[in-house]
């Protein structure tokens, strides 16, 4: 085999390595931060007991982020799935949330 037919072999297997590679799902995590209006009380033990049918916007952010609406927003966003990860807490806002470290 010549020189040139290895490089050739090198450069397309190298090309195709590439292409695997980016073709992998990318997905971004979406964070909220601030206070009861947020917050997801669903992660809570005793929320069908004591805390439903308090709910904040956070709670049902996921939901929205699947389906057709990601359809819809895959090109505002540039990935394939989003991740919500609701860190508010009533009694908290964002000043507090920086101060706690969280």
């Amino acid at each position: 085999m010549t020189e040139i037919k290895k490089y050739l072999l090198i450069i397309i297997w190298i090309v195709l390595i590439a292409m695997c590679l980016s073709s992998s799902e990318k997905i971004v995590t979406v964070w909220l931060i601030g206070d009861s209006t947020m917050a997801d009380y669903s992660k809570y033990d005793n929320y069908q007991n004591e805390r439903y049918p308090i709910t904040g916007w956070g709670q049902v952010f996921q939901s929205l982020m699947t389906g057709t609406q990601m359809k819809e927003l895959k090109d505002l966003i540039g990935a394939d799935s989003i991740i919500v990860d609701d860190r508010a807490v009533g009694g908290r806002s964002t000043r507090t949330f920086f101060q706690e470290g969280k």
